[in-house]
């Protein structure tokens, strides 16, 4: 009986276990991302960087970032097993509340003060923000 796990065929995923690329976050590029996906003309998006001219690195690092936004809800794969993905609904709500550069530098800015946040946690203090302003306005928010 064999004990191994199975693993896909993703050369992402070979190049993180070997050792190939680096491995850390960048929430500025997971927004990136995510925008780029969201002005695209298709809801389809493929890991690929399909029709960009990318390097082995940097087609490494799109891959890793994406199946980090999937594992953060922000991103599913179509098919279940890996590319292509769509943005889910929480995807694009994390778009809307961050699509505001004021509001995406306050969530980051504030969690710094704390050696970093989640995804999540962005998210809701960039929500904290915009309910600030929306109050601040004069709009009345019901909690």
């Amino acid at each position: 009986m064999n004990h191994c796990l199975e693993v896909n065929d993703d050369p992402a995923l070979w190049a993180i276990v070997r050792g190939g690329i680096e491995v850390n976050r960048d929430d500025d590029y997971l927004r990136e991302l995510l925008n780029e996906f969201e002005a695209s003309n298709t809801w389809i998006h493929h890991s690929s960087g399909a029709g960009l001219s990318l390097s082995k690195h940097e087609a490494f690092r799109r891959q890793y970032h994406i199946l980090l936004l999937v594992d953060a809800g922000l991103m599913t794969s179509i098919n279940g097993n890996g590319s292509p993905y769509r943005l889910t609904s929480q995807g694009h709500d994390f778009l809307a509340i961050t699509r505001q550069s004021e509001a995406w530098e306050a969530a980051k800015s504030a969690t710094r003060h704390m050696g970093g946040a989640s995804i999540q946690m962005l998210y809701r203090v960039a929500e904290g923000y915009a309910r600030e302003k929306l109050a601040q306005m004069g709009v009345p928010l019901g909690m």
